[in-house]
């Protein structure tokens, strides 16, 4: 598959990543520093385990 174009959620990566990571927009979690935190439970993965059964885990260099 090729695509013709490709959005970021926001200009940096913390906040791209907290996006993916929860499905809220960066208006949504407000995250904009290492200084900021999310509710660990509030991943998209918590739900993927919860209601759909899956397992999963992250591994990741990135500091944040």
């Amino acid at each position: 598959m090729i695509y013709g174009s490709a959005w970021s959620p926001a200009v940096w990566t913390l906040p791209s990543h907290v996006s993916m990571l929860t499905g809220y927009e960066v208006r949504e979690h407000d995250i904009r520093s290492s200084a900021d935190a999310i509710d660990p439970e509030a991943v998209v993965f918590r739900e993927l385990a919860e209601s759909a059964g899956y397992s999963t885990g992250v591994f990741s260099e990135n500091m944040w």
